[in-house]
């Protein structure tokens, strides 16, 4: 088994090179989920400025 960081570094290599993401900063992480999951992207960004306005 391995450590978790570098389980997280394996997954977001495959991730990037699944969806030809290459190198660059991602941007607008709630349009990359839509885009990659296909989830309403209005929704995930409403449900992350809630999370965030709570938590903040």
């Amino acid at each position: 088994m391995m450590p978790a960081d570098r389980e997280a570094k394996v997954a977001a290599k495959k991730f990037r090179q699944q969806h030809n993401l290459g190198n660059q900063p991602l941007g607008d992480l709630a349009e990359l989920i839509q885009r990659t999951t296909g989830h309403d992207g209005c929704s995930l960004r409403c449900a992350l400025l809630r999370y965030w306005s709570d938590h903040v």
